[in-house]
């Protein structure tokens, strides 16, 4: 239900058009009085979801449209009043009954594709570069299978023979948001002179509905430079430890979407601490001239060290050219990134569950699988990989129950030596990992912490300077048990990929690796792409978590020997249960945090078993660790405090 809930958290947005100059206007559509001629495909089994013509742009008939929204909602555009097309994915699957709301996880909800082909549309006439513009009402959810858009917009110019390639028609926008009297303007390059155009829209989603009016053909501004929210490079880590900050450049692809060549085109970066709004950088790039339907890609340039102190950066990318641009609003693409006291992370939280299509794996193979991050450590010597932070999600599997397997993550060191970017299993050797057992009540939005310990020793290990890492969790099935793990959709990678690579310093992001048997399988620096990222942090100390130095004992206290926290979690008081199966001469208890920092000591002496209490109302709320380290060997146990 996590993410059905979701659904009624909706914002609502209202906007209006304004000129900032007259533009000519073409071709328009406005639906008065029926459909004129355009087409509806339905690409999803269910003949009936089709696009229709309204006489308003109703969409409140829809139960979750009517129960949580509006149920007189119409679309609000300059013709409403004689008709607008409609996709109504909310009506599709509930028939207007609330009885039929989806109550499961999203996997669940019916998934609708639906085209909307237009008549041909003769612009023989026409010289000059143009743009389609419509008015919408949208309000969107999860993105279909086999689609790349939630919603898209194509075009051809031989009567649909052939399509390019679909573009995204609501990148900026947000799901669960109603926009309604949203006008959107994308320009379309070489169809000016084409006698039989066509264009086509596509509804990818679950839910809930998209209405189209007042479509128009209309001649290009003169002067608009734009730059692309598609592909620009961000900092290899969204969080970086102080300890471990290192130089990264930058690129941001730009495009000119007017109707003239563009002069003096100039690409800046511009980054400011949070805060007090410091410069603590500033480059540029120049371009020169750029022609009509260009765009300049993949130029890197500048380099930036942070300094190494914890706070949060700011940045922009904004391009300018000689002439005053007609929609300034498109000119620049901000973005952020922070250090911090101990942790790297790609992503601030997590967004949704993810798990690999069937297909890859053949009918009957255990759905094994291995998704992680890629860290690399500038100053490796005197530091330590505590702790690993991760999420994981249970919530579809039914048949067979996860309950009780093991999910493992593991600390690999790679070095890519066949400069494949696949971190192949010969290129990677294991430092540290952690085994953690499921039990079954484990969401996506969940985060689990663990200590991370040499397979061998039990101890903590030394990290390495100028080395790269995977942190990865895997999922080693025994049938076709499914576990989803935790991810994050709201940071984009690959430009950082690529801009790393060209400067010479490869960095990556998600680690994927999918296969029955994941001891003979590499892991793909593509992942599931670069806009997708797991849950998976590394949490590194100046300290280790478990060391030599901290107790006599060599190696993990075995399984045999009982060590019980609770309740757990705790706010007061914890009590600890430790039943070993022989006297230890010497037993220590330590309460660390997350960066392996020791709070508490007790030096508990001799002792076989023991029953005590610890008062933990002091502690902040957040994930700790209980170390019992005796002659006989160390445990560490997590202790989260609410």
């Amino acid at each position: 239900m996590k993410n059905y809930y979701a659904l009624l958290s909706f914002a609502f947005a209202l906007f209006f058009s304004i000129n900032l100059t007259a533009q000519d206007v073409i071709w328009e559509e406005d639906f008065d009085g029926d459909a004129d001629g355009w087409e509806s495909v339905s690409i999803t089994p269910n003949d009936t979801s089709d696009w229709y013509w309204e006489p308003t742009g109703f969409v409140g008939d829809g139960a979750i449209t009517a129960q949580f929204l509006d149920p007189n909602l119409s679309i609000d555009s300059e013709t409403a009043a004689n008709g607008a097309i409609v996709y109504n994915a909310d009506f599709f699957t509930t028939l207007g009954d609330p009885d039929n709301i989806p109550s499961g996880p999203p996997s669940t909800y019916p998934k609708y594709i639906g085209e909307l082909i237009s008549p041909s549309i003769d612009l023989s006439a026409v010289s000059n570069a143009v743009s389609l513009q419509w008015t919408q009402l949208y309000t969107i959810l999860n993105v279909s299978p086999g689609a790349t858009f939630r919603s898209s917009l194509q075009w051809s110019t031989d009567g649909g023979l052939t399509w390019s390639d679909p573009v995204d028609a609501n990148e900026d926008k947000d799901i669960n948001t109603v926009y309604n009297g949203d006008i959107q303007t994308i320009p379309i390059p070489d169809i000016e002179g084409e006698a039989n155009v066509r264009f086509k829209f596509t509804f990818a989603s679950d839910f809930y509905h998209w209405v189209l009016d007042d479509i128009k053909v209309i001649e290009r501004e003169a002067n608009n430079m734009r730059t692309n929210e598609n592909f620009f490079a961000i900092a290899p880590n969204l969080l970086t430890p102080a300890s471990q900050v290192e130089e990264f450049g930058f690129l941001c692809d730009i495009e000119n979407i007017g109707g003239q060549d563009q002069t003096g085109v100039v690409l800046s970066i511009t980054i400011n601490e949070d805060g007090g709004g410091t410069q603590v950088y500033f480059d540029e790039e120049e371009y020169g001239t750029i022609g009509v339907d260009s765009i300049a890609e993949n130029v890197s340039f500048g380099a930036y060290t942070p300094d190494g102190t914890v706070t949060s950066y700011s940045a922009v990318y904004e391009v300018s050219a000689d002439s005053a641009d007609f929609d300034p609003s498109d000119n620049s693409i901000s973005w952020g990134f922070a250090v911090t006291d101990s942790t790297f992370a790609k992503e601030d939280a997590p967004t949704r569950s993810i798990y690999p299509a069937e297909d890859n794996w053949n009918p009957g193979d255990p759905r094994s699988w291995a998704y992680g991050n890629f860290y690399h450590i500038v100053n490796g010597a005197g530091y330590y990989p505590n702790t690993v932070s991760f999420s994981i999600d249970v919530s579809d599997s039914d048949d067979p129950d996860p309950v009780g397997q093991n999910v493992r993550i593991r600390l690999d060191k790679w070095e890519d030596n066949n400069a494949d970017t696949n971190a192949d299993v010969d290129e990677r050797e294991n430092v540290a990992l952690y085994n953690y057992t499921i039990t079954g009540d484990e969401e996506f939005d969940e985060i689990i912490t663990a200590p991370l310990t040499d397979l061998f020793t039990g101890y903590t290990p030394e990290l390495e300077d100028d080395t790269d890492y995977i942190l990865i969790i895997e999922f080693i099935a025994e049938d076709e048990t499914r576990v989803d793990f935790g991810a994050s959709d709201d940071y984009d990678y690959s430009a950082m990929i690529l801009n790393s690579e060209q400067i010479g310093e490869p960095r990556y992001a998600g680690m994927l690796g999918i296969s029955a048997d994941l001891e003979s399988e590499p892991l793909s620096s593509v992942g599931f792409g670069g806009n997708f990222v797991p849950v998976v942090r590394l949490n590194v100390g100046d300290e280790p978590l478990i060391s030599e130095n901290n107790d006599n004992t060599v190696g993990v206290l075995n399984n045999d020997n009982l060590v019980k926290l609770f309740p757990n979690p705790a706010t007061d008081q914890v009590q600890l249960d430790i039943d070993l199966v022989e006297t230890a001469s010497t037993v220590t208890l330590d309460l660390l945090d997350l960066q392996g920092r020791t709070l508490q000591t007790n030096d508990l002496g001799s002792l076989k078993s023991l029953s005590t209490n610890i008062n933990v109302s002091n502690l902040p709320t957040g994930t700790y660790f209980v170390r019992i380290s005796t002659d006989l060997g160390t445990r560490v146990e997590r202790l989260v405090i609410k």
